[in-house]
């Protein structure tokens, strides 16, 4: 399943829908044009052993086809090794809904439900979810049985994940990641089910514990990935030290980090540096302690994406559950951000200030009990 090409080809011989596009590598620009003109544009090259958005472009007409070939070809070589690249069209205003699965090598398939991970970055997640908030229980049984039917045409064996891009009331297959992924955590806060105890077991020969009866869905979830980022610089990232640090708690809340006040986050790794999750007992009550989390949530030395989450989880649109690839993208998102990022950093500052007149403070009342004490003697 490494091969988007091949994997895609292997789906549909297994008949789960599959965007149309190129059925293998493209290299001759006009066999490219013509798959382009049959599918309509606009269309996305990637690359076949991609991951993370890294080679993909996006072009409206014929004009731009044949640079961004090239261009991806040279990316995909230069990252992957291989320089393989494909055409396949491309949705505008999709959805990203993807199936959690586990696999034995015993046969044995089961799904924990799906996720929406629509909010994203350079094609990278940003926010996911689960359950989905628009799913339905037919389209939650369709894509279910698709799910499972990718994992068993490939003989998947452990955790992986099928995703799937959603609009206009069609799915298709985008990919299977073959790994536990950063949003494995939401999965886990709604089901209940341990996906690393799960997969250290499959690993060991032993087989599922659980039927796909045994599988429920028990509130709602939601992850904010906390980069070392400036969202209003096109999220570059922000490296440097972490001079005040402070996580939330309360009920329902997650933090997974190995962050800390005065640790260094380096530039030559990825800039996530935390998973801020938040569980509900419904969708409703997931935002409103996402909302307190984020607010508590004390990063001081770099900048970060949390003023992003903050006006995300503010956002009526997001509220009504009504997102898709390109939401950070809208004019209403636009609008909202500057505010935010512009009221955390005041927040920030003044926070700051406090900690250091605090600090002053603490030390002269030291000292004072120090002199003190010493006239006592």
């Amino acid at each position: 399943m490494g091969s988007k090409i091949e994997s895609k080809q292997m789906m549909r011989e297994a008949d789960v829908p599959v965007l149309p596009g190129t059925l293998e590598g493209v290299q001759d620009p006009e066999d490219a044009k013509k798959v382009a003109d049959e599918v309509g544009y606009p269309v996305i090259v990637k690359a076949s052993a991609g991951g993370g958005g890294i080679g993909m472009h996006i072009v409206q007409d014929e004009k731009g086809l044949e640079e961004a070939i090239d261009a991806g070809r040279r990316i995909a070589q230069s990252a992957f090794g291989d320089a393989t690249v494909f055409i396949e069209k491309y949705l505008e205003r999709p959805r990203h809904i993807e199936f959690q699965v586990l696999a034995d090598e015993h046969g044995n398939v089961i799904h924990l439900y799906d996720r929406e991970c629509s909010i994203q970055r350079r094609h990278q997640k940003l926010v996911e979810e689960a359950p989905c908030p628009i799913m339905t229980p037919d389209l939650r049984e369709r894509m279910a049985a698709s799910a499972i039917a990718v994992a068993r045409a490939s003989d998947y064996t452990n955790a992986g994940t099928v995703e799937f891009l959603y609009a206009d009331g069609n799915y298709y297959f985008m990919e299977m990641n073959t790994r536990l992924q950063v949003e494995h955590t939401v999965t886990e806060m709604i089901t209940g089910r341990d996906i690393v105890k799960h997969q250290i077991a499959i690993a060991a020969g032993e087989s599922l514990p659980l039927d796909q009866e045994d599988v429920t869905i028990r509130g709602h979830a939601i992850e904010c990935r906390i980069n070392a980022e400036d969202p209003l610089n096109n999220f570059a990232a922000d490296p440097g030290k972490i001079l005040r640090y402070r996580s939330p708690g309360g009920p329902g809340m997650r933090v997974d980090s190995g962050i800390h006040m005065g640790y260094s986050i380096p530039p030559t790794y990825d800039s996530m540096i935390s998973k801020l999750c938040a569980w509900g007992a419904d969708r409703s009550e997931a935002i409103a302690r996402m909302r307190r989390a984020i607010y508590e949530y004390v990063i001081i030395g770099i900048k970060t994406t949390l003023p992003l989450h903050h006006a995300i989880m503010h956002n009526r649109h997001y509220i009504n559950g009504d997102t898709h690839t390109h939401f950070l993208q809208e004019e209403h998102m636009q609008k909202t951000l500057a505010r935010y990022v512009r009221e955390e950093e005041t927040r920030m500052q003044t926070l700051a200030a406090s900690l250091r007149q605090g600090k002053q403070i603490a030390a002269i009342t030291g000292a004072v009990n120090v002199y003190l004490n010493s006239q006592k003697k």
